[in-house]
């Protein structure tokens, strides 16, 4: 496998990485001249890199790494001249498209480096260009998650997704005709088997405390989308904390100590949130509620202490 970064040369200092953004974005434009939304951007130029280094054995250094659902680019790490982002007009957020003032001749690259960045590219948006964001994202943590973990919390975030646009349809969700536990339960009880203690042990107590309150959430029938967010703003907290350094590539020291700078505020956020929502959702309940629970707790220790 052939290592290079391609980053002699052009006025912008522009190297391999920045011809593969720049191609991904050029061959968008060419595909159908529609807006390329920053999930999409990112997914389509990690795939290109994976199809270099795959099937060209080329590694150009491309900085990727895994946040929530799926990999992105690590934009500090890269030249933004290539690229133009201005607000989009049909989603939220921004519309990517190659910058108007780069073109061909700004990549002081080798020819065969070109061409298989030229290829790869090509071959990518050709694939996988016309998909949606939710197509792109679950095709990357179907095929390339690196715990199934990662699996697991990704498909209850698609089913509460739906059970939120169901409920505000006023269509009836599919668990009021279920026995037993519900299809949201039965994906928490499939995301705590997966857990990789060993792997994500820094945030396992926070995860078991999030857990049980996710499944407080359910009992108390709330809003699928309030279910969806707290599942959010848990996977955004692995993937600051956890994730995007067990699972990257070509990140430069100085972003990654960035990442460490942020960890103790990071952590001290999800610790504050989980109380905030847990002790919500205690306020909320009856009064009598809570003392029956108690109560029955307390009947279990009598028990428990009779039959020893």
């Amino acid at each position: 496998m052939s290592d290079s970064d391609g980053s002699e040369g052009s006025e912008y200092n522009l190297g391999a990485s920045e011809y593969l953004i720049y191609r991904v974005l050029m061959e968008r434009r060419e595909q159908d001249n529609q807006e390329t939304g920053r999930t999409k951007f990112f997914k389509l130029s990690c795939l290109t890199d994976r199809k270099l280094i795959e099937e060209f054995e080329i590694n150009i250094g491309f900085p990727r790494h895994w946040y929530k659902y799926g990999e992105v680019v690590e934009e500090h790490s890269i030249n933004q001249s290539v690229i133009f982002s201005p607000s989009a007009n049909h989603q939220q957020g921004q519309a990517y498209y190659p910058a108007n003032q780069v073109s061909e001749a700004d990549f002081d690259l080798e020819e065969d480096l070109k061409n298989a960045i030229f290829s790869a590219a090509n071959s990518v948006v050709q694939e996988h260009g016309q998909k949606t964001r939710k197509q792109l994202e679950q095709l990357q943590y179907r095929e390339y998650a690196h715990e199934g973990f990662i699996e697991k919390y990704s498909d209850l975030r698609w089913h509460l997704s739906a059970e939120s646009q169901a409920r505000e349809g006023g269509i009836q969700s599919l668990d009021a005709f279920m026995e037993g536990p519900s299809q949201t339960e039965l994906f928490l009880d499939e995301m705590f088997l997966a857990y990789p203690e060993d792997e994500y042990d820094e945030l396992y107590e926070y995860y078991l405390t999030w857990d049980d309150t996710m499944r407080m959430l359910v009992e108390e029938d709330s809003h699928p989308g309030r279910q969806l967010a707290f599942l959010e703003f848990f996977i955004e907290k692995l993937s600051q904390v956890t994730l995007r350094f067990k699972y990257r590539q070509n990140i430069p020291e100085d972003r990654l100590e960035d990442w460490r700078n942020e960890r103790p505020s990071q952590i001290q956020e999800l610790d504050t949130r989980l109380e905030s929502v847990r002790q919500g959702l205690i306020d909320e309940r009856p009064t009598s509620d809570i003392f029956y629970e108690l109560a029955e707790s307390y009947d279990e220790v009598i028990l428990t202490g009779a039959n020893e």
